[in-house]
């Protein structure tokens, strides 16, 4: 059952199995299983094969370099997923604990899962990738209630809706038919009400567009040749080749804004490369910019950075440093606890880059651009810099950037996992947003996470795009942020414990 609930999420997309699995969860175990141990074994089991389906492509970086990585490819499959089980372990057996009910567990579960993954996500190794709210990618119908309470706000929803199927499914062997009637039909009202909303969201704010292009290149290098030294200058060759405007300038016309993947410049890059800049700015045409990814060390203090570089056609250079490292891929989480035998062979492969200070925006042909790089897409809102009152200044930003590379993970599910992660803050910024990778998959989203243009995984391919225009005000989400998933936390609580309350009251 856990393995069934991970195709729920990219690339297979079936919503319906991750609401019956979950909802498996919670009626035969969380319900039906003795409480102590024998649910918490049982849940963990159940988490750990949902995690490790879902996050098999963890070990596919490992292969690349098998002779030095291979004996890690365990501690990827099956190390990391057992962590992330304890989000659902921890919910569990505070759940049974704590409330006795169907009713009680039935919407305090929702809020525990949803606790533990936020907690989990932001602070021992910073990783909210399979969350539930993402199960929902199937359409963006489903998606526009991001733009009210962000992805942690869909996941309770979404936990909750799972958790009312599997209480209707309880109170049915119980012969509760009203009971087992009535927790069904509130499911199908909370899928009515995303879809309605949906609805009326998508036909409220139509795509319209800003009158500039962006160029977006793919040149669909395997690791193996980016890591190849021998092969930058003819990497490079590639991009340059793709980028040219005089191939395709009669037919697109101007391009505004050229768009090269993570790491796409591929020397150790400084401010003081004249002939390296010149070369890139050969793609340019008057007023246009480069965007491209590269691995930068500053001359002034020998730090190692992963960047973005914006450079336009005259001297000026700007840069955006990458401020949401990738655990164990730039850096080394719990150095001081990984035995050293299994550090070096970690740390051949980790970049250990350091850390950016802030988001930017970035003022670039009349629009307000913010950069993010890779596996920052994956945390809502802290790629945005804030106002002066600490908020997120998504008023003041017209166009979102994601930088990437997904050739680490091969033809996985990870790259499209990674496109709907993205998609999903577009839709909770309300911000368009586009997408250049490596290897795939590349892609133009207005602010309702409506798809405008891809190239597939796998595939080299050119794609000259209109760039959407930010078409309405902040979403929601975006002005009160995670507030709101704290309130609907908190609305959880008082019920489930106003049900406990409630059966005091009875027994007396």
């Amino acid at each position: 059952m856990g393995v069934l609930g991970s195709a729920g999420f990219a690339q297979h997309n079936i919503t319906l199995a991750f609401l019956l699995s979950f909802a498996y969860l919670f009626a035969e175990i969380i319900c039906c299983k003795d409480e102590g141990w024998n649910s918490s074994w049982a849940a963990f089991w159940f988490s750990l094969f949902f995690y490790a389906s879902n996050l098999y492509w963890l070990a596919f970086p490992l292969t690349i370099d098998f002779k030095t990585h291979g004996a890690l490819i365990p501690v990827a499959l099956m190390l990391i997923p057992s962590f992330l089980s304890l989000q659902i372990v921890i919910a569990t057996l505070v759940t049974q604990k704590f409330f006795s009910t169907v009713y009680q567990r039935m919407l305090f579960f929702p809020a525990a899962v949803s606790t533990m993954m936020y907690i989990f996500g932001h602070f021992p190794i910073n990783f909210p990738w399979i969350l539930p709210g993402y199960a929902w990618c199937c359409h963006e119908v489903f998606l526009q209630t991001l733009s009210i309470y962000g992805i942690y706000g869909l996941s309770i929803v979404t936990m909750l809706m799972a958790t009312l199927l599997g209480a209707s499914y309880v109170f049915y062997h119980s012969r509760k038919i009203k009971n087992a009637i009535i927790t069904l039909l509130v499911s199908l009202l909370l899928l009515l009400k995303m879809i309605g909303y949906g609805f009326v969201h998508l036909h409220d704010h139509k795509t319209i567009y800003t009158g500039l292009k962006a160029r977006i290149v793919q040149c669909n290098l395997s690791q193996e040749e980016k890591n190849d030294e021998s092969l930058d200058q003819k990497n490079l060759l590639q991009y340059l080749y793709r980028s040219n405007i005089s191939n395709t300038i009669e037919k697109s016309g101007k391009i505004d804004f050229t768009v090269w993947p993570e790491a796409s410049i591929p020397h150790l890059y400084r401010d003081d490369m004249a002939g390296l800049n010149d070369l890139l700015r050969s793609v340019l045409s008057t007023g246009s910019h480069l965007i491209a990814g590269a691995v930068r060390e500053d001359i002034a203090t020998g730090k190692i950075y992963n960047s973005a570089i914006v450079m336009g056609d005259d001297d000026n250079i700007l840069k955006y440093d990458k401020i949401h490292l990738v655990p164990f891929g730039e850096y080394i989480p719990f150095r001081r606890c990984i035995p050293a035998q299994f550090l070096s062979s970690i740390a051949s492969s980790v970049g250990d880059f350091d850390v950016g200070d802030a988001p930017k925006i970035l003022r670039l042909n009349g629009l307000n651009v913010v950069l993010c790089i890779c596996f920052e897409c994956v945390f809502p809102l802290e790629f945005i810099p804030k106002n002066a009152k600490g908020y997120p200044d998504l008023d003041s930003v017209d166009l979102l950037v994601n930088l990437t590379n997904d050739a680490w993970f091969g033809p996985t599910s990870e790259p499209f996992q990674h496109l709907q992660i993205c998609r999903s803050r577009a839709i909770e910024c309300g911000v368009p947003l586009i997408r250049a990778t490596n290897f795939g998959i590349s892609a133009v989203f207005d602010g309702c996470g409506v798809e405008l243009a891809r190239i597939d995984m796998n595939t080299a391919g050119t794609i000259d795009v209109n760039i959407p225009k930010k078409n309405f005000g902040s979403t929601l989400y975006g002005r009160y942020g995670d507030v709101i998933f704290c309130i609907m936390v908190l609305l959880l609580l008082i019920m489930a414990g106003m049900g406990k309350y409630m059966m005091r009251i009875e027994k007396r």
